[in-house]
This record gives structure tokens, C-alpha cells and sequence, in this order.
């Protein structure tokens, strides 16, 4: 299941710009409050923390997300 089909729409832009910037390398990592969509249909809000594991030629190979609430 892809993030994109659980988080709330109107959190998926701001996260989507933030997964940018770490790809990118403007931030090394972030935390986002945003509201995820429980499998019932109501808001679930959650802490997402993300970064990114990159190669030896600093390109990105993996990103690490947590995501609690």
C-alpha cells in the first residue's frame, strides 16, 4: 500500500515537498504532523519521520519513514 492512498489529500502536498528537499539534500531529515486515513474512513493523526540513505556518491538508494501516533 502506497502512502499516497492513506494519507489525508490535503496533507499530501506539503509531504510530497519535503520528500523533494530530502531527496535533494536540502534537509538531511523531517517530521511532519499530518492525518492518515484509517481503513474505517475517519482521520488518524500520526508523527512521520523520514530520511534518506544515500551511496557512496551521495545519491539516494533508500528512504527510512517512520510513522506513529
Amino acid at each position: 500500500v502506497s502512502f499516497r492512498t492513506v494519507i489525508h489529500p490535503e496533507d499530501l502536498g506539503p509531504t510530497l515537498i519535503k520528500i523533494q528537499e530530502l531527496l535533494e539534500g536540502v534537509v538531511k531529515s523531517f517530521q511532519l504532523e499530518n492525518r492518515y486515513i484509517h481503513k474505517h474512513g475517519h482521520a488518524v493523526w500520526v508523527l512521520s519521520s523520514a530520511s534518506v540513505v544515500r551511496t557512496e556518491d551521495g545519491s539516494p538508494r533508500h528512504m527510512v519513514f517512520q510513522v506513529q501516533n
